[in-house]
C-alpha cells in the first residue's frame, strides 16, 4: 500500500529521500545540542568565576569526608536586616578524601571548583605539621605550623607571599581567622556552637589571594574542627 505526504507518494526513492532528510536534521539537533552545552557550560563558568564564597557544609549529616562549598550568587554579600533577606546561595564545588574507600587515610584529598582542581595532601608521610596543595594546572600552596605541635596557627604561603590562620581561641575550634594588613580578613565560624558540620564564611580577601589558597584556608578549618569519621 502506497501511503501519501504532503500529497505526493511514497515511493522508495521519496524514502531515501526522507531518510536523508531526517539525518540532515539529527545532525543539525546535535550541533545545536552541543553548541547549547557549550554556551551554558561557558555562562557558568563566567558567574561562577570570582563568585564570593559563603559557606561550606559536610555532604552527609553523619560523616566528614565529603564537603559542599558555596557562594553567593550574585555581589549581595551581607544580610539585609530590613529587608529580612539572607542572600541566595550557589553550589560551587567539593571537597573530599581522595580515596573515600580507605577512610582511615586521612592525609590525601581532593577538591573542585570552577575555577581549579586539584589535590591537598601531607608533604612528608607521617608528619601533620605541613600539608602541600597541588592544582592541575601547576599551582602549589604549602602549609605548616607556626610553632611544633601547635595545630592552632598555620603559615600558608605561594612562595609570593604569606597569610597567617589563627583559630581564635586555643580550647575550641569554632572560629578561625585571618588578619592580613596587605592582603584583608578571611574568617570562617560554626553556625551552631560545638557543631563542625555547618561553617559561614566572611571572604574579605584581597583578589590577589588565588583560589588555591583560599581552599587551602579552608581545608585547614575543616580538617584540624572535625571527627576522624
Amino acid at each position: 500500500m502506497v501511503s501519501s505526504i504532503n500529497g505526493r507518494s511514497a515511493s522508495s526513492t521519496d524514502g531515501e529521500y526522507l531518510s536523508l532528510i531526517f539525518a540532515e536534521i539529527s545532525a543539525f539537533s546535535h550541533h545545536m545540542n552541543a553548541s547549547r552545552l557549550l554556551l551554558l557550560l561557558l555562562v557558568a563558568s563566567l558567574n561562577t568565576h570570582g563568585q564570593t564564597l559563603s559557606s561550606v557544609h559536610t555532604r552527609w549529616s553523619n560523616s566528614f569526608v565529603e564537603w559542599e562549598l558555596y557562594a553567593y550568587a550574585s555581589d549581595e554579600t551581607a544580610y539585609d536586616e530590613e529587608e529580612g533577606e539572607v542572600p541566595e546561595e550557589v553550589f560551587l564545588g567539593e571537597l573530599k578524601l581522595r580515596w573515600l574507600p580507605m577512610r582511615e587515610n586521612w592525609a590525601e584529598w581532593e577538591f573542585s571548583t570552577p575555577e581549579e582542581e586539584g589535590t591537598i595532601r601531607m608533604k612528608w608521610k607521617d608528619d601533620p605539621t605541613q600539608w602541600e596543595l597541588r592544582t592541575y594546572r601547576g599551582a602549589v600552596v604549602t602549609m605548616r605550623t607556626l610553632w611544633p605541635n601547635d595545630f592552632t596557627e598555620w603559615r600558608i604561603t605561594n612562595n609570593n607571599f604569606d597569610l597567617t590562620l589563627r583559630s581564635r581561641w586555643k580550647n575550641q575550634l569554632n572560629e578561625w581567622l585571618v588578619d592580613d594588613t596587605a592582603r584583608g580578613t578571611f574568617r570562617m565560624y560554626t553556625y551552631f556552637e560545638n557543631d563542625p558540620r555547618d561553617w559561614a564564611i566572611d571572604d574579605k580577601l584581597h583578589s590577589s589571594v588565588s583560589a588555591p589558597m583560599r581552599m587551602a584556608l579552608i581545608f585547614l578549618v575543616l580538617f584540624h574542627s572535625s571527627p576522624r569519621f
